[in-house]
C-alpha cells in the first residue's frame, strides 16, 4: 500500500512516498519544490497541495510544483495566524488564532479549493489557548 507524505521547512515543500501501510520503514523522496508560502503547514489533495503561512495560502499542482492561485488575508477578511489544514470534500479547513495577542481568539477558516475564496469561517471566540491543528476522523472533528 502507497502513502503520500508532505511536510514543510524553510519554504520548501518535500514530497514522499511511503511504501508501507505505515511508512515505518520505507519512505522514498518523490518531489521536492521551492514554496515560500510554505512556512506553517501544507494540506494536500488528489491533484494540488496548498502552502500555508500565517496570512497566506498558495495552490499548487501537485505533480509540477506550478503555482495555481495565491490568497492573502486583507481587511475584508482579516486573519493573522493561520495554522494547519486539511482538504476534505473540496474545502480547505485551516485552524486560525490570534496569536501573539490577548486575550486569545481562535477560528476554523474554511475556503473552497476550486476558487481559493474564503467561503466561511468558525470562531470559537475568546479562549484560554490557540487554536494549532484541525484532523477529521470518523466523522468528527
Amino acid at each position: 500500500m502507497k502513502h503520500s507524505v508532505c511536510y514543510v521547512s524553510r519554504g520548501l515543500l518535500v514530497a514522499l512516498l511511503c511504501n508501507t501501510a505505515y511508512c515505518q520503514d520505507s519512505l522514498q523522496e518523490v518531489a521536492r519544490f521551492p514554496v515560500p508560502e510554505a512556512r506553517q503547514a501544507v494540506a494536500v489533495d488528489r491533484y494540488h497541495f496548498y502552502a500555508i503561512n500565517n496570512t497566506v495560502i498558495a495552490s499548487y499542482e501537485r505533480t509540477t510544483g506550478r503555482l495555481r492561485q495565491r490568497w492573502e488575508a486583507s481587511d475584508g477578511v482579516p486573519l493573522r495566524h493561520l495554522n494547519s489544514g486539511i482538504v476534505r470534500n473540496g474545502c480547505l479547513y485551516c485552524a486560525h488564532s490570534n496569536y501573539p495577542q490577548f486575550p486569545e481568539s481562535s477560528s476554523i477558516e474554511i475556503w473552497d479549493t476550486a476558487t481559493l475564496n474564503h467561503v466561511d469561517s468558525y470562531s470559537f471566540g475568546i479562549t484560554d489557548g490557540s487554536l494549532t491543528w484541525i484532523d477529521h476522523k470518523d466523522n468528527a472533528w
